[in-house]
């Protein structure tokens, strides 16, 4: 097992919104879910558990929801202030 220098356990920490305790095994990640890019995560993970089918239709729903938003920001950009 490779263990990466101490020194970037909280950088890695602070990317994956877990405490350093949490990274080493130490911590519960449980308490690192109640905000708001965790419970994004709990989510993402309840679509991971579901049948092919219904990961491809939720898939598919972000991805079209995902693009809406993005034309539609790309448009507010545009006009004028």
């Amino acid at each position: 097992m490779v263990c990466p220098p101490a020194d970037l356990l909280p950088d890695m920490a602070r990317a994956l919104g877990i405490s350093v305790d949490e990274l080493r095994g130490v911590g519960s990640i449980e308490r690192a879910e109640r905000s708001t890019s965790s419970g994004l995560r709990r989510r993402v993970r309840g679509i991971e558990k579901l049948d092919a089918r219904a990961r491809r239709q939720n898939t598919r729903f972000l991805d079209t929801f995902i693009e809406r938003e993005e034309l539609e920001q790309k448009v507010q950009a545009k006009q004028p202030a």
